[in-house]
């Protein structure tokens, strides 16, 4: 019962307002008026206050006001301020539709008002519906993380705001679909606590499947639920039925149907929903290709502090301390790149075994098949792990799909530009198609569209491609490693020194490379090298430190050509010149004595005759169109007049001008 008169109270303090709009933010949103009060810090009483709250908390409010002739007490003294205070909030009452009752002379007056009005409606409403009807049936599989729920406002206010945008639908649908292991139901359920008060039930069905589907939705009949007098039929069709009236009767519901992982369940889904009427229906899936109809909000992992922050707090009570516990922390997050099935896993070994984040980020280099498969579903609150989610997706893909995820495991967790993709795999099939084969990763969410304001390209979780590269056997693995690396080398083209090809050499870079290093490791020594000393030179057009890279280059083409090919005396030439360009003539003088010789026999020319002498600039400086034309000869120059092929010196660091061979 809210009494109105004509005096007003006092009103709180602003820090107690904004701690209260704090705990709950959709206040506002949910009633109107009152956003407006406060946005023009009108005053509102404590009295107030509470009646707004009995609303936001769906509470049955009866609202009474004395007559004129209503005696009043002794302390009765109203101003202006108070009677216009009073006169706003009733105002506001009325724009939402709630109007005062008739006003009451005396106390018998009051007394009739509020038994025929509230309390005799009420009575027969509980004889008729049994006390079962007040309370909310819920069976979210797992309580609220409260504070340790991190990094996830974003998301949850705008599944907040996508789900309120009903706009008189039926039933309103909303998919989260990312990589398996990311947090979807973790989502959808703190979601469902957050705003329990705004929904009449709270229901959980497991989807993974049709037959999951239809047993998980028939089980919401039972006693300790909806308890419907459909609970002992013996057909689920029944029950469902009995659900189905249910949740029309009953509407403000939220329905979560989880693990919505492939193409069957989502059409499972999609043909319950025009059965559905009065409430909001959030799905979480694996599966990314939805019908127009079920739009969708793709999950991305967390970010570093919340991750990091994360583990600081769920290990808090248990692990080992350590002073650099905040930088271990976070190397641990960056191991996990931010999944959130696998910061939980991490977060309650330690905290099981007792143990630091330095121990575990040592477990998780030496024995990581271990830890992928360790759980506690008591501790973590799921039965699943990355390894056995992962299996499952993987399981369902083509093969061709397959085969592009064994290559893409060979790369770097990069960005992968599009363009890879219209290079044709070095041996493969003639009908294979890679774009078809991407497809089918993207259907299972094994990867996703880069993030930035391009989007250009995509992304495969590190993880990912570690258990990727560990489910191969290791024929397979080498199989695919030597199709990567051929796949790679036939897309890196260009000259690394010709700033045209840099949006193409750029975004293979670091693909380029790691490829590469999967490809020393193994003892491949070509297309290894030529992929080192592009990068090598691109690195060195850049003025990037491209040393390491050309002395791997040079020792792989070395082992590959011997000492006398005219590639090895590139490479040879190549680190020659970087050292001089750092100043390092007594290191560039035997590599370049070395390379002297075999570019001369490579290449027919004897570099001391009197053409190659006109051709020469001093100490590396590039060479001119002026002592070209001096010479006779057309060679073709960039725009600051140096040819971009002029990079073979000579022993006593003399720069001359050859054309070089292709590699």
């Amino acid at each position: 019962m809210h009494f109105v008169g004509e005096m007003s109270g006092a009103a709180p303090p602003d820090f107690c307002v904004q701690e209260l709009l704090q705990r709950y933010p959709n206040l506002k949103t949910r009633i109107p008026p009152l956003a407006k009060a406060i946005e023009r810090q009108a005053p509102i009483s404590y009295t107030q206050w509470e009646a707004w709250l009995a609303l936001f908390l769906r509470k049955t409010m009866l609202i009474v006001i004395p007559s004129e002739t209503a005696a009043r007490g002794p302390k009765f003294a109203p101003t202006a301020e108070t009677k216009k205070a009073q006169d706003d909030h009733l105002k506001r009452l009325k724009s939402i539709d709630l109007f005062p009752g008739d006003p009451f002379v005396n106390g018998d007056g009051l007394t009739i008002q509020i038994l025929q009005s509230a309390v005799i409606p009420a009575l027969k409403r509980a004889a008729r519906e049994g006390v079962a009807a007040a309370r909310q049936p819920r069976n979210l599989p797992f309580i609220s993380l409260g504070d340790l729920f991190k990094g996830r406002d974003k998301q949850l206010e705008a599944l907040h705001s996508a789900l309120a945008a009903a706009n008189g639908a039926g039933v309103l649908v909303r998919a989260l679909h990312g990589l398996g292991g990311i947090g979807k139901s973790r989502l959808a359920v703190e979601y469902a606590w957050k705003h329990e008060a705004e929904y009449s039930a709270l229901l959980f069905v497991r989807a993974e499947s049709a037959a999951a589907l239809n047993a998980n939705l028939a089980a919401l009949v039972g006693a300790f639920l909806l308890d419907l007098p459909e609970k002992g039929a013996r057909e689920d069709a029944a029950k469902i039925e009995a659900v189905l009236r249910w949740l029309e009767a009953s509407p403000t519901w939220l329905l979560i149907l989880d693990n919505v992982d492939d193409s069957d369940a989502v059409a499972a889904v999609t043909a319950l929903m025009p059965r559905l009427n009065g409430g909001h229906v959030i799905v979480t899936a694996r599966a990314a290709n939805f019908p127009a109809t079920i739009r969708k909000l793709e999950l991305d992992v967390l970010g570093q502090d919340a991750a990091t922050q994360f583990l600081l707090e769920r290990t808090a009570d248990d692990r080992q301390r350590a002073k650099d516990d905040d930088v271990q922390a976070g190397m641990l997050a960056r191991e996990l790149g931010g999944l959130a099935l696998g910061l939980e896993q991490a977060g309650a070994q330690i905290a099981t075994d007792r143990i630091g984040f330095a121990r575990y980020l040592k477990l998780w280099n030496e024995s990581r098949e271990k830890l992928f498969a360790w759980s506690d579903p008591t501790l973590t609150g799921s039965e699943k792990t990355l390894a056995t989610t992962w299996a499952t997706s993987v399981a369902r893909l083509p093969p061709q799909s397959v085969r592009l995820l064994d290559r893409l495991a060979m790369l770097a967790p990069d960005p992968i530009p599009d363009s890879l993709l219209d290079v044709a795999v070095p041996g493969e099939d003639a009908g294979y198609d890679t774009q078809k084969a991407r497809a089918g990763l993207f259907a299972y969410s094994l990867i996703a569209r880069a993030k930035g304001e391009d989007g250009q390209g995509f992304v495969i979780h590190r993880l990912v491609q570690d258990f990727a590269r560990r489910a191969m056997t290791m024929e397979r693995r080498n199989a695919a490693l030597r199709e990567a690396l051929a796949w790679v080398n036939a897309a890196f083209v260009g000259h690394p020194q010709d700033v045209r090809t840099w949006p193409i050499l750029d975004p293979l870079a670091p693909h380029a490379f790691v490829v590469a290093r999967h490809a020393h490791a193994a003892g491949i020594a070509e297309p290894t090298g030529r992929l080192f000393n592009e990068l090598a030179q691109l690195s060195h057009a850049k003025a990037r430190f491209a040393e390491p890279l050309m002395r791997r280059a040079l020792a792989l083409r070395e082992k590959s050509y011997g000492p006398d090919h005219p590639n090895v005396g590139q490479a040879l030439n190549n680190l020659a010149m970087l050292l001089l360009a750092t100043k390092r003539r007594d290191e560039a003088k035997p590599l370049l004595r070395r390379a002297l010789p075999v570019l001369e026999t490579s290449l027919g020319v004897d570099l001391r005759t009197p053409w190659a002498r006109a051709v020469t600039l001093p100490r590396s400086r590039p060479c001119t169109r002026k002592a070209h034309e001096r010479d006779g000869g057309k060679p073709s120059f960039d725009r600051v007049g140096r040819r971009p092929d002029c990079d073979i010196a000579d022993a006593a660091g003399v720069s001359r001008q050859v054309k070089r061979r292709p590699p």
